[in-house]
């Protein structure tokens, strides 16, 4: 049984954004939400990561990867089924409009956010310019789940923040750990006779 609760802005922000009449717009917000789009760009980042690494690609392409592993697998594991929040075009389903089909696995936090903000966020710290794109990206990711009917206000948010908090750990977590790696050996020199 899931909890039926909103916090404050959570039904006037689904009202605004869930019943926009331009059409291009939740059309934009059905496709940002796609697992289709999320995948291509990621495909994309993972690629501009390893042109501009190249030999030293494994690392910032497994930070990634390992950021929304973290991310995802906590988030649905753990703090959906705790926190247990109903979508709200379950909710109100004659209020709500559901633009594109979601299963009822809970709505707090947003994964969508969670997992946008935690690669913008990780891929900035690695390649500040690509900050630039990635973070509009993911605040439109974001967006768009309240356009489509899926998530409130404030699951967006709390998505948001749980992707930043864990994408900033990660980025800690490896910069310690890369500067207590042993250094490596010195390449021996050949002596002449």
């Amino acid at each position: 049984m899931q909890n039926d609760y909103r916090l404050p802005g959570d039904a006037a922000a689904t009202q605004v954004l869930n019943h926009l009449s331009a059409e291009w717009f939740n059309d934009l917000c059905v496709l940002v939400s796609s697992r289709e789009f999320l995948l291509t760009n990621l495909v994309l980042i993972l690629m501009v990561l390893i042109a501009r690494y190249r030999k030293a690609s494994p690392l910032p392409v497994a930070l990634v990867l390992v950021s929304i592993g973290v991310t995802d697998v906590f988030g649905a594991q753990v703090l959906k089924p705790w926190f247990s929040r109903i979508r709200p075009c379950f909710a109100d389903p004659l209020g709500v409009r559901m633009l594109c089909p979601i299963a009822d696995v809970g709505s707090l936090p947003s994964l969508h956010a969670a997992n946008s903000f935690v690669v913008a966020t990780v891929v900035t710290a690695l390649f500040p310019r690509l900050g630039f794109a990635l973070v509009p990206l993911a605040v439109l990711v974001s967006i768009s789940r309240i356009v489509v009917g899926h998530h409130w206000l404030s699951d967006v948010i709390a998505g948001a923040l749980y992707g930043i908090a864990v994408g900033a750990v990660i980025m800690l977590l490896s910069r310690r750990f890369l500067k207590m790696k042993p250094a490596a050996p010195k390449p021996e020199v050949a002596h002449e006779a």
